[in-house]
């Protein structure tokens, strides 16, 4: 059975900013190093109970652990959807932002105008809703929103699966 400190040193890490992937590894080696630990204690004759604290005393604060990994800057979650995560933001809030983002972007329009000759150019920009380019402004924003959510749903799809193992 997981030790409850690790369970709560894991959401420091994810709160410190680090990435999930990064968080799990950096837990399982915290554990494995501790339960070694433990088990020196042991056979230098110790209790159980003294074996973890002096095994919880080797390895340090929580905070020091935390200060330790969150200063390494290749650890960092960099991603939105790693930012809503982290902040335990329920999926449908960041997919909902993205959705509405892309449909909006996709009213922009411009248009630049250039003739030959004397006469000057025009150019032209603004955002709004056209009933000849409402189709094309549709699929615009589904291909632009299922580009950037397709990349979090498979990084959701593997956080589940990842715990769903870890809870096996």
């Amino acid at each position: 059975m997981p030790d409850r400190r690790f369970e709560n040193l894991r959401e420091a890490l994810l709160e410190a900013g680090l990435a999930p992937r990064h968080v799990r590894r950096a837990i399982l080696e915290i554990e494995d190093h501790f339960h070694r630990l433990v088990d020196e204690g042991l056979a230098r004759g110790e209790s159980e109970g003294d074996a973890q604290i002096a095994a919880r005393d080797l390895l340090g604060t929580d905070q020091s652990l935390i200060r330790r990994y969150a200063g390494l800057p290749e650890l960092r979650a960099w991603a939105f959807a790693v930012l809503a995560y982290r902040r335990r933001v329920a999926p449908q809030w960041p997919v909902a932002g993205i959705i509405i983002l892309c449909g909006l972007a996709s009213l922009i329009n411009v248009n630049v105008v250039l003739t030959g000759g004397a006469a000057p150019g025009q150019a032209g920009a603004g955002i709004g809703i056209s009933a000849d380019s409402l189709p094309g402004q549709t699929a615009h924003a589904a291909v632009t929103a299922a580009l950037i959510l397709a990349p979090l749903w498979l990084a959701l799809r593997r956080l589940r699966r990842d715990e769903a193992a870890v809870a096996d």
